[in-house]
């Protein structure tokens, strides 16, 4: 089932830095919020349709068919989230800009491309085996710089299969909008006076733009096809509605040759920016990393309602990560390649969606 969210309200999603108000003095916002927020939203919402307390549920004391408890997602499945606007009677998925997209002295972005290993001077410090990644480079004189935006599913699509492309920018989607809190001192009810003074502290808000919300896949429960939803730091409301489009874009697949990996959600490796067997998701044949393309990593933690303490902090390669590789044949990618960790099954709630493109040396 395929779901659209429209906030009512602005958003706050924290990222993975800690914040406290006396300490801090400004909490930023992700966005989108990452799938662990969206599995305590739908979890949330079939709590409220079953009228199961949640507080009873967090405790232990019921147990709820379907949703699990803890870390144990049960028969819940999740796909998303990802940016998405109302466009011309349909839902447009939007995109993270993958990160070997650059603009070269034009307007136009472009996607690097790798380096012959005989043409460079230079080496990576990444290595795959006895060999380094190749350079990701673009033949030109002008000044490489860093663009900003998002990709609709459409201009991805372009992108994959190495096709030009525009950017949408991130105004037409989304406003950030900072806000001045006071800390209320929650005895008195009134701001923080005295030595524990202070608390004066900026929060950042995201403000969407009218027909723009949220596209989540979810499976494995039974939700109305209309409803409400609770979302993120001060629980603010929303309004969820079914929809029956099909999207163009389809993750994982049989490729051969020279392919990239794009993906589109954050993803967990236990042993870093990648994983220690490309192999054990990529099967079929023998595959060969040429090179890759991937942001600082992102922190992921939140906090753990059923033991009400803080989950522990990971380190995901953040979504937009782009991954060349070369294979001897035809090979199959699955739609998620991420790891789990012990019981937090990471792959079941949207982390790690990857989709297919191709590339060729410069």
């Amino acid at each position: 089932m395929r779901i659209f969210i429209e906030p009512s309200d602005v958003l706050l999603f924290r990222d993975g830095r800690p914040f406290v108000a006396g300490e801090d003095h400004r909490a930023l916002s992700l966005f989108p919020p990452t799938p662990l927020t969206m599995q305590g939203a739908i979890r949330s919402r079939v709590l409220a349709d079953k009228g199961v307390s949640y507080t009873a549920y967090a405790s232990g004391a019921v147990s709820v068919p379907g949703i699990g408890y803890a870390d144990d997602y049960g028969q819940l499945r999740l796909r998303g989230p990802f940016i998405a606007r109302q466009e011309n009677g349909r839902v447009m998925r939007y995109f993270s800009l993958p990160s070997d997209v650059v603009l070269a002295g034009c307007p136009h972005p472009i996607a690097l491309a790798p380096l012959f290993a005989a043409e460079s001077s230079f080496e990576s410090n990444p290595t795959v085996g006895a060999n380094s990644l190749g350079l990701l480079w673009h033949r030109t004189i002008a000044r490489i710089e860093a663009p900003s935006g998002w990709l609709s599913e459409i201009e991805l699509q372009h992108y994959l299969n190495g096709e030009p492309f525009s950017v949408t920018p991130e105004h037409e989607l989304f406003d950030r909008e900072s806000r001045f809190h006071v800390g209320i001192d929650s005895q008195f009810k009134r701001p923080h006076r005295g030595g524990a003074g202070g608390h004066l502290f900026q929060v950042e808000f995201v403000r969407l733009q009218h027909g723009v919300g949220l596209w989540l896949d979810v499976n494995g429960v039974q939700l109305s096809d209309e409803g409400l939803l609770q979302l993120g730091g001060d629980s603010k409301a929303a309004v969820y509605r079914k929809v029956d489009e099909v999207p163009p874009l389809t993750a994982g697949g049989v490729v051969q040759g020279k392919f990239k990996l794009y993906f589109a959600t954050p993803a967990y490796f236990a042993t870093g920016w990648q994983p220690d067997d490309w192999g054990r998701f990529i099967t079929g044949g023998t595959v060969r990393l040429v090179a890759a393309a991937v942001p600082r990593a992102q922190a992921i933690g939140g906090f753990d309602l059923a033991r009400n303490r803080h989950k522990p902090m990971r380190r995901f390669v953040p979504a937009g990560s782009v991954f060349l590789f070369e294979s001897d044949g035809e090979v199959t990618v699955p739609e998620v390649i991420t790891d789990d960790d012990g019981q937090a099954r990471f792959s079941q709630i949207g982390f790690g969606q990857v989709f297919i493109g191709r590339w060729d040396y410069v």
